[in-house]
């Protein structure tokens, strides 16, 4: 009877332990630039010629994103707040302001004013470097 309980347990753990090990594979092959369609969608009715620069904007402020969260410790990294892109994009704190000013222009000027991103207020997001890769821990 123990060593079934034993067995038991022990499978229960190895079950638990692929999924936190999928999970944490699943985060650390996301990227920004997966998300392209998804906030491609929010850009508001315009010209073609200028919806087509929009559509270029966020291609790069999304390949940005990706390409400058690389880090060695948690205080290289900051989250930045800007809509549609959320209060908690990750990025190196040394090309924050830059990134912030590129998404900013991209909202004033591409998405629909309708879009609104709503915050969770009772979380509590903290920049960390996990991986070498500038992550959200919330708490």
């Amino acid at each position: 009877m123990n060593k079934m309980k034993s067995m038991t347990a022990f499978a229960i753990f190895i079950i638990l332990l692929a999924i936190t090990c999928t999970s944490a594979q699943e985060i650390e092959n996301t990227t920004w630039s997966q998300s392209y369609e998804s906030y491609r969608s929010d850009i508001k009715p315009m010209p073609k010629k200028e919806k087509i620069k929009c559509e270029q904007g966020l291609k790069e402020i999304l390949k940005n994103l990706d390409r400058k969260n690389k880090c060695n410790i948690d205080k290289d990294c900051t989250l930045l707040d800007q809509d549609p892109f959320g209060d908690t994009v990750p990025i190196l704190k040394k090309d924050a302001k830059t990134m912030k000013s590129k998404m900013k222009k991209y909202h004033e000027t591409c998405v629909d004013p309708s879009i609104h991103f709503v915050p969770n207020k009772e979380l509590e997001n903290i920049p960390v470097c996990w991986k070498n890769k500038c992550m959200v821990k919330t708490k």
